[in-house]
């Protein structure tokens, strides 16, 4: 499994290209990756993928296309390559990357051959598994056949997989009625609509559909948008949440209280055990570097380039939580002026989907009838 590859790295790339498609802007990950203050470069990002999935599928790293294995579009109509191949992988691998290290799958040796997998009280059939199965090996195997230098993937790796991709659906669609909202056919034919446009039109899709993984417009719906905006509307709920807010708000605050009462130091917010006895949760220590202006969001920026040398800022609120920011160094101009900051932050992270899958993924009861 991989350890290197953090989930809201992940997390971010992946809302990256479905914001694009909901502006109809082309993906671009190199943005993101540097309003979401990762370190991680695009190629480092590939590399670690690579390296901790060695059995795991790498024609994309979930919602960016690596410029390795992917060829850079020239034009519009290859655009939609790349986002029906993020769409579907991002579906599928994100499973992989959160749920399976946590789930405890039960396989079983059974005679019937009609059920292969239950989920809680919910049965998938022997039909639905292989027609997964098949499109992510049609899939992969048409991948390796243009790209080579891909690692290569067993029917066991494919199996789990496909595994917790039904498993992640299913807790989505449990969830959307636990949520109180649903999303429609003619939500989905939105979306759909949107990647037409983007690709210049629907026999550029079809034919995109068809060549990856041998699908017809209403396989892609069913199989790949329904999910991805239940993901998404869940997502905009729950940072749109007050409890949500006030619950990061309040753990900064505390920190920085602490951090201010010399009962623990800014660095202590990186330890684990130091987070649980002072009941903090969801929070993220890092090392940033040195960086200009115009990397960070606007509302880190402003705050690390006023913040003197070794002094620690008050929360500061951006779209992923709430930070306490440590200047580290500074680099001035000729005209003595902050060119760039060196910075340590602790971000307390809103709650998120990812957050919500995985704490589902713990309750759930998985039963495989496949030897």
């Amino acid at each position: 499994m991989p350890k290197n590859l953090k989930p809201e790295e992940i997390s971010n790339l992946r809302k990256e290209v479905l914001e694009s498609i909901a502006k109809n802007e082309k993906p671009n990950p190199k943005k993101q990756i540097k309003k979401t203050m990762q370190k991680t470069s695009k190629s480092k990002v590939i590399k670690q993928t690579t390296k901790n999935l060695k059995s795991s599928l790498q024609p994309i790293n979930l919602n960016k296309p690596p410029m390795k294995l992917l060829p850079k579009p020239k034009s519009k109509h290859l655009i939609i390559n790349i986002i029906v191949t993020i769409l579907i992988l991002a579906a599928i691998v994100f499973g992989y990357f959160y749920f399976f290290k946590n789930g405890q799958l039960q396989t079983l040796t059974s005679k019937v051959t009609d059920t292969a997998i239950t989920i809680n009280d919910t049965k998938i059939s022997r039909t639905q598994y292989d027609d997964e199965f098949n499109t992510l090996n049609y899939f992969y195997t048409g991948q390796r056949a243009t790209n080579p230098q891909l690692p290569e993937i067993s029917p066991t790796d494919i199996q789990d997989l496909v595994i917790e991709r039904f498993i992640k659906n299913e807790i989505l669609l449990s969830l959307e009625k636990q949520y109180g909202f649903e999303i429609t056919q003619a939500d989905i034919d939105e979306e759909f609509n949107r990647l037409v446009e983007i690709s210049g039109s629907l026999e550029q899709v079809q034919k995109t559909l068809q060549e990856l993984y041998q699908w017809q417009p209403e396989d892609f719906k069913a199989n790949i948008l329904r999910y991805s905006l239940i993901e998404m509307k869940l997502n905009e709920l729950l940072l749109a949440d007050q409890n949500n807010i006030d619950k990061a708000k309040n753990d900064a605050e505390k920190a920085k209280d602490l951090i201010d009462n010399e009962i623990i130091t800014f660095n202590d917010l990186a330890t684990p055990e130091i987070q649980t006895q002072n009941e903090l949760s969801n929070v993220i220590f890092e090392n940033l570097g040195l960086f200009p202006r115009g990397v960070m969001v606007t509302e880190f920026e402003d705050v690390a380039f006023k913040t003197e040398i070794g002094e620690i800022s008050d929360p500061v609120q951006t779209v992923f939580g709430f930070h306490l920011i440590r200047v580290d160094d500074q680099e001035l101009n000729d005209e003595n002026e902050v060119e760039q900051v060196m910075a340590s932050h602790a971000l307390f992270k809103f709650s998120d989907v990812i957050d919500l899958l995985n704490a589902e993924r713990e309750k759930v009861e998985v039963k495989v009838y496949i030897e």
